[in-house]
């Protein structure tokens, strides 16, 4: 009878159970578990060590961190398993004994003692949150066993400690690690990691910043169930350590940057290449530099690593929530008037261009090119002036002449060859001269990014952002990106004038107190004062600075000279001291030619003079400058001839050596050309002063050093 039955029955039963097996199946296909909370993480822009630079709230509001099991201590997984689902490792996703235990509990306490809860079923209800009935616990249930069924344990692990409530909207062990014990979870006291066990269970009422008793309790509850079994002393010396009182914000290092790169992410953590030590340092120098300049102005600061040409800090502003600096604007990519920027670039390309020379004298004086007619920043002429001491003195009517030689077209051709890309006023007209002189517009970036070329010889290739590499440092560039700006004899040259422009005086920097010639230099000062720039480099680092307001309002009396050139040695200071090993400086004066060219030719002038041009130009001593180290040959014990070079003044000129006439055997042309260009050979290396007079008394002077070089 029995047998008959079974036999009746068993086919019955298999096809009911196949029908139910295919029935969950198709139910767990047709409503998988929902994985869209977690996946709605915070984007979060990370230094070139993986430190954080800016957290932002998720698009459901939240502070949520991906967070994996390799991410946090091993202690705080264990104690976090021992506490709230022992049998994790063992369990389909429903634990029947917790379960059990749970309803025994509450009929004989007539309330709930324990949820009977494992861990996948607290993931569950933190992916779709129900309120908390009979049914939502079924349902709950039901998704943790899909979710056992698709996922592995390490991987529902990782959505506990994404998706784990701590209180406010700090979600995810590593956003409340970040955020009460300012680490990361990989290394937590035992304190530390009982108090990140104990606050998922009531975030609101636990918080320790609030509520620092109530947490007390909740967290030595975990060591005595947890620790004080295996380890009595430790969780003794645990209990002893009292709960963090604050929540620390999360960092806002670099937010103009983030605001950039976070547009296009594609991914929601972002690696750059910024070194967070260094930005924190450089926004307080650009704060502090704010301040002074006034309650409106607003400072910027970009700095490259030549080599691999990685931005190592990126200041949009000194103060990013300030309404009355517009704060929230980024200057480093904002479209500003260079100012007399530029001038190296337009003698560089000169150079190539067999136009000029750092020896070849250009006219200093006002004149009009085709009805236009520039004017030098301080409205004085100089007279006829070497190409070097017209970029050294940022002098204007000589660069605009320069321009024309070489055609604005061709020099702004050179900047759209390799990529640096500026804007014409008209973006349908024709460049004109005034570009020389900031009649453009370019970005800080760059810009910045053109000397860095300079400093590598002049190679080209933009800046990185984006990490790239190992330690945030991108690959160097290869031939397919590399671009020539200049050629390397024009980009050292053109260096070498830089490094000895007018430093200026009041500034106390300590790059200077070692090495006069340590930073190439190169100010820029816009129409109307609205902007400021400084640039410099060293063989491995470039910065620029602009100063200014966001709004375009004029700064009267603010010159690239006297508001950007100190922020950019504050800068360069800050870098020398962060870079350490990978900070480098040209640890030897510029190479100065012991003979000047044979024959000093003029630039080919291409318009006509003004009227009332003068006649008789202002003495000056073109070379040596004031403040030079040469280089000079020595052979068989005497040194080369040194050329001694003057423009201007009135009839014959005269030259002092250290007060004393240099004495010219055979000279009958006093007065002639051959009297402002000559050749002096010295006696021996050390200082010297150097003084030229002409007829009427004028006179200029030049301490300079002699330094012996050869056999």
């Amino acid at each position: 009878m029995v047998a008959r039955r079974i036999r009746k029955w068993a086919p019955r039963l298999c096809i009911g159970a196949g029908l139910a097996a295919m029935s969950i199946w198709a139910l767990d296909d047709i409503f998988p578990p929902d994985l869209t909370k977690y996946e709605t993480v915070s984007p979060t822009l990370s230094d070139r060590n993986g430190r954080l630079l800016r957290v932002k709230h998720s698009d459901d509001d939240a502070l949520r961190l991906p967070t994996r099991v390799s991410d946090v201590d091993p202690l705080y997984l264990k104690m976090l398993i021992a506490y709230e689902d022992k049998r994790f490792a063992s369990h389909p996703g429903v634990d029947g004994l917790a379960m059990a235990r749970a309803i025994w509990q509450a009929v004989r306490n007539w309330r709930i003692i324990s949820g009977g809860s494992t861990l996948t079923m607290q993931v569950a209800r933190l992916l779709e949150p129900r309120p908390r009935t009979v049914w939502a616990k079924l349902v709950e249930s039901a998704r943790a066993l899909q979710l056992e069924n698709r996922h592995t344990k390490d991987e529902i692990l990782n959505m506990y400690l994404t998706l784990a409530p701590f209180g406010g909207p700090l979600e995810g062990a590593r956003a409340a690690s970040l955020a009460y014990f300012d680490k990361e979870p990989k290394h937590l006291t035992p304190a530390e990691a009982a108090l990140l066990v104990a606050l998922p269970q009531m975030p609101s009422r636990l918080r320790p910043e609030r509520y620092p008793k109530r947490a007390k309790r909740a967290r030595d509850k975990i060591l005595a169930r947890t620790l004080t079994r295996w380890d009595p002393e430790r969780a003794a010396t645990a209990r002893l350590v009292p709960p963090p009182r604050r929540r620390i914000d999360f960092p806002l290092a670099a937010p103009h940057l983030a605001d950039r790169l976070f547009a296009g992410a594609e991914r929601h953590d972002v690696g750059t290449t910024v070194d967070r030590d260094l930005q924190v340092a450089l926004t307080a120098l650009a704060r502090r530099h704010e301040n002074t300049a006034g309650e409106k102005a607003a400072a910027a600061i970009i700095v490259i690593e030549n080599a691999p040409r990685a931005v190592r800090a990126y200041v949009g502003s000194g103060d990013y929530l300030s309404v009355p600096r517009r704060g929230g604007v980024d200057m480093v990519k904002a479209w500003r008037s260079p100012g007399s920027a530029l001038k190296p670039f337009i003698y560089g390309m000169a150079i190539d261009a067999k136009l000029a020379h750092p020896a070849t004298l250009i006219s200093d004086r006002r004149r009009s090119f085709s009805g236009y007619s520039p004017r030098n920043f301080d409205g004085r002429e100089h007279g006829d002036v070497s190409m070097a001491d017209a970029l050294r003195l940022s002098l204007n009517v000589p660069a605009v002449e320069t321009l024309s030689a070489l055609g604005p077209t061709a020099f702004l051709g050179r900047f759209e060859q390799i990529g640096a890309k500026f804007r014409l006023p008209n973006s349908t007209g024709a460049p004109g001269l005034a570009i020389a002189i900031g009649g453009l517009a370019g970005q800080l970036e760059t810009i910045t990014a053109l000397y860095a070329a300079l400093a590598s010889d002049g190679a080209y290739w933009p800046s990185k952002l984006k990490a790239l590499g190992p330690s945030g440092r991108p690959a160097q560039a290869g031939e397919a990106s590399t671009r020539r700006l200049v050629s390397v004899e024009a980009a050292r040259q053109i260096t070498d004038i830089l490094r000895t422009a007018r430093r200026p005086r009041g500034h106390a920097n300590r790059l200077w107190e070692t090495n006069p010639f340590a930073i190439a230099f190169k100010t820029g000062t816009s129409y109307g004062f609205r902007d400021a720039w400084a640039f410099g480099y060293t063989p491995s680092h470039s910065i620029g600075v602009w100063i200014g307001h966001a709004d375009g309002a004029p700064r009267p009396g603010a010159s690239g000279r006297a508001a950007a050139l100190p922020l950019l040695f504050d800068a360069f200071a800050a870098v020398s001291g962060w870079a350490g090993n990978d900070w480098r400086i040209w640890d030897k004066p510029p190479v100065i030619p012991a003979i000047a060219p044979a024959n000093l030719a003029r630039l080919t002038r291409t318009g006509g003079p003004l009227a009332g041009e003068r006649d008789g130009p202002p003495l000056d001593l073109h070379f040596p400058m004031d403040g030079m180290v040469l280089e000079v040959d020595q052979r068989g014990g005497h040194l080369s001839s040194v050329p001694l070079e003057a423009m201007g003044g009135q009839g014959a000129l005269t030259w002092l050596i250290d007060g004393a006439p240099l004495r010219r055997p055979g000279r009958t042309n006093a007065g002639r050309r051959s009297d402002r260009a000559i050749a002096w050979r010295p006696l021996q290396p050390g200082g010297t002063e150097i003084t030229v007079l002409d007829q009427v008394g004028h006179s200029r002077s030049a301490k300079i050093w002699i330094r012996a070089t050869g056999q």
